[in-house]
């Protein structure tokens, strides 16, 4: 995934195509943009995208994990122990 594929979403959404927010939060985690991951999470959430299930054990999110933020996304997720 790159910032081509931003791009792409961008597109797509503004085509009234489904654009993923799992996808779109793993790309900014990569390019170390919290904020916009963490943005794009919720609103993965909030969808109900079927991914969320692995986000305990995706890499692409491992930079996230020391953020507040990341446990109480597992929480809202139903993820923690």
């Amino acid at each position: 995934m790159t910032l081509a594929e931003l791009g792409r979403f961008d597109r797509d959404e503004a085509e009234g195509r489904y654009a993923s927010h799992y996808a779109r939060a793993a790309i900014y985690a990569a390019l170390a943009d919290r904020d916009r991951s963490f943005r794009e999470l919720d609103a993965a959430v909030d969808e109900g995208a079927w991914g969320l299930f692995t986000l305990r054990a995706e890499p692409a999110f491992d930079g996230l994990r020391d953020d507040p933020r990341f446990l109480r996304l597992l929480e809202r997720v139903g993820l923690t122990l």
